[in-house]
């Protein structure tokens, strides 16, 4: 059986530095506004009822370039932790519900 394929579109925001609106490919309806836009985005299509096992892939806008690719479910657990002073890189970590509240720069749509 073939997996669902799902494509996210992502655009700078112009308002701000380091975030972007994310589009499910082929439509002009945002998933959400995020600096990481396709974990974010990941979530909301879960919440949406896309299949948990579904192939999730992110490309910029005017570039097929595949930039992430990865199981929607995965993706969706998944968050960013960074340390401000720079101490070590970014590094993928359990995602906790709170913590799109408590960002700024994320939304997800409704």
């Amino acid at each position: 059986m073939r997996r669902t394929r799902i494509t996210i579109v992502v655009t700078p925001d112009s308002k701000s530095r380091g975030i972007y609106i994310a589009r499910l490919g082929g439509s002009s309806e945002t998933l959400c506004t995020s600096d990481q836009p396709f974990l974010d985005g990941a979530r909301v299509l879960l919440e949406r009822g896309f299949p948990p096992d579904a192939i999730l892939t992110m490309r910029h806008e005017g570039n097929d370039t595949i930039a992430l690719r990865g199981r929607l479910d995965i993706a969706a657990r998944l968050t960013i932790e960074e340390r401000s002073n720079g101490s070590r890189p970014p590094t993928f970590v359990k995602w906790k519900p709170r913590q799109m509240t408590e960002r700024s720069g994320r939304t997800a749509a409704a």
